[in-house]
């Protein structure tokens, strides 16, 4: 791929993140990872990702209030969520 679409994870455990980045990468795509839901609120409105692969369970801000502020923000209610 010329300009490989960007897929934000959104995980707290380590190996997941890992797993994740590893096989996307390894399938073409650029990754960015984040540790919490906080984190990646804040990471997907700084690199603006093709999409968002967000974990539900997590400390500091649980992947729903994550996506719920990620709606909420104007320059972010569009992004693609899984």
């Amino acid at each position: 791929m010329n300009n490989p679409p960007l897929i934000l994870v959104v995980d707290d455990e380590d190996n997941f993140r890992g797993i994740f980045s590893a096989a996307l990468t390894q399938a073409g795509y650029k990754v960015e990872l984040a540790v919490d839901g906080e984190d990646g609120y804040q990471k997907a409105k700084e690199v603006k990702p093709d999409l968002v692969l967000m974990d539900m369970e997590m400390p500091h801000l649980n992947g729903a209030g994550a996506v719920m502020k990620l709606r909420a923000d104007p320059e972010t209610k569009n992004l693609k969520v899984i």
